[in-house]
């Protein structure tokens, strides 16, 4: 084999790796009210979902005081979806509980506190019903 085909297999198997393996996908990293006080570390580009159990016939909704959006920021409008409990009918029951989803991407490096509060936004001396807190690492 000469040297110059030498390199064209180089450059070709390069080629390969920048176009393809070396790219990272974004990773979706999902957590519950079982993380509450805990660290997850993401990489520029990821996602980040947290499920929580909410219940907004009683007043109560999950609540995000402050937020370092230059490390991570929300991609949509949180949303809720109801359990699908049901009586011994099978008839969904009014008023059950339901998970409560928020999702942000994770923007840039650094550090940042997610802090939610579980209160009803009326009563604004009270304490919150339940907190969540996570500690976010971007890379």
């Amino acid at each position: 084999m000469n040297r110059f085909a030498a390199c064209l297999i180089c450059l070709t198997a390069v080629s390969a790796l920048v176009g393809t393996g070396c790219a990272t996908r974004p990773v979706t990293h999902t957590v519950t009210q079982a993380d509450n006080g805990s660290t997850v570390n993401l990489s520029a580009g990821d996602f980040l979902v947290v499920h929580l159990e909410s219940n907004p016939s009683t007043g109560y909704s999950w609540q995000t005081p402050e937020l370092n959006s230059w490390v991570i920021a929300p991609t949509k409008r949180p949303s809720y979806s109801p359990s699908g409990a049901t009586n011994a009918e099978g008839q969904k029951l009014m008023g059950a509980a339901g998970t409560f989803t928020l999702e942000y991407r994770a923007v840039g490096p650094g550090t940042a506190p997610l802090k939610l509060s579980y209160i009803r936004p009326w009563e604004t001396n009270a304490e919150p019903g339940k907190t969540f807190d996570l500690t976010v690492v971007v890379k």
